[in-house]
């Protein structure tokens, strides 16, 4: 049988009124002890609301949309039990969708739209040639279907306007250079894809999160007086990042090592770089970390296989997918929000050590 909100009253002690508007989240007139006590008398009764009955009085949804971008999946576990776990509080559920192509993205937007979402978590695509939205790049015109339904963008600054979640690649770029300095390092590499600066002028667009890691490393090697040394992999593949990013690791090790101002150190755009950076090595027996220094990043399970197991970044997806929610929900509030900046964790494990000496002990 349905718990009532007359069960509810005579559980608590609190009237009848009093205990509907509190369970209909109107409570903030009434003290915290009467919330607590509602509440409470709630749970012991396992009492669940009537969404939608709710949702047909107020002519609401309480719905958002999540729409993904199919190779950033390995994330997203994470991102939508954030996302979930923020809109449980508020009452409103998500319906998640994903796309590996334009077409499937415009889909996307328009079945939310269909479903009368009031706003969307978006990881827009990249498409033709690196591009977000086919000839222009910005992936505006891919919104249009949206109308003026609110967004958040996570993961990516590809929407002009949209405010977004992202992890703070400026500082992960910045702290892996400063870890290696700290042991000793000075000739430090950066590896990354050829698409690494197309986000240059700007700061926002596709591959922006590649150019701040960029800079962070940039940075750090300036303050420390040293020389930016950068190499780069082509990306031929939006959508197969394992292979194209980990060919350009085996592809590029011999261009490091035979470099006239040989590194000692990398630092490198993702796990997948760092993977095939450790595989090359391992054929040409080449001795890690004591000859090379190797940082990741993104924390892949597959990265915790190799040997020595590799120094990385994990990546707060849980954090980005909640702080996303929250945002959204102010947005439907028409609350100002700001940008967020989530901070990455440095895992200091094997494949890093001192100048020609071996890894410290960690995790």
């Amino acid at each position: 049988m349905k718990v009532t909100t007359k069960e509810i009253s005579q559980l608590s002690g609190v009237s009848v009124s009093t205990v509907g508007m509190i369970l209909n989240g109107n409570g903030a007139r009434y003290s915290e002890k009467t919330r607590q006590k509602v509440l409470a008398a709630a749970e012991r009764a396992n009492w669940r609301p009537d969404l939608s009955a709710r949702n047909l009085r107020l002519g609401r949804s309480f719905l958002i949309g999540v729409s993904l971008f199919e190779p950033n999946t390995g994330l997203m576990a994470k991102v939508m039990r954030g996302i979930q776990r923020e809109l449980r509080e508020a009452r409103y559920s998500a319906m998640f969708v994903s796309h590996n192509s334009r077409d499937e993205e415009l889909e996307c937007y328009q079945l939310c739209k269909d479903h009368a979402v009031e706003g969307m978590i978006i990881n827009p695509g990249f498409y033709a040639n690196g591009s977000a939205d086919g000839s222009t790049g910005a992936g505006n015109s891919s919104l249009d279907s949206i109308g003026k339904t609110p967004v958040v963008e996570i993961f990516g600054r590809a929407v002009a306007g949209a405010p977004a979640v992202n992890i703070d690649e400026f500082a992960a770029g910045k702290q892996a250079t400063e870890y290696l300095l700290s042991l000793g390092h000075r000739r430090i590499a950066m590896f990354t894809h050829d698409r690494y600066d197309k986000a240059k002028d700007a700061g926002t667009g596709n591959h922006a999160d590649a150019w701040h890691r960029y800079e962070g490393y940039r940075q750090a090697m300036i303050d420390a007086g040293g020389e930016p040394l950068v190499f780069t992999h082509a990306i031929h593949s939006e959508f197969d990042w394992e292979g194209v990013f980990v060919e350009g690791g085996l592809a590029s090790l011999a261009a490091i090592l035979h470099h006239p101002s040989r590194p000692t150190a990398v630092v490198c755009m993702t796990d997948w770089e760092a993977m095939g950076l450790i595989r090359a090595a391992e054929m040409q027996k080449i001795d890690l970390p004591s000859q090379l220094s190797v940082i990741g990043y993104g924390d892949l399970q597959a990265a915790g296989l190799l040997q020595p197991r590799l120094t990385t970044f994990s990546v707060p997806a849980f954090e980005v997918g909640q702080r996303a929610a929250r945002s959204l929900l102010q947005l439907i509030k028409n609350e100002s929000i700001e940008d967020v900046l989530v901070q990455p964790t440095l895992q200091i494990r094997g494949s890093t050590a001192a100048v020609g000496g071996v890894p410290p002990v960690a995790e």
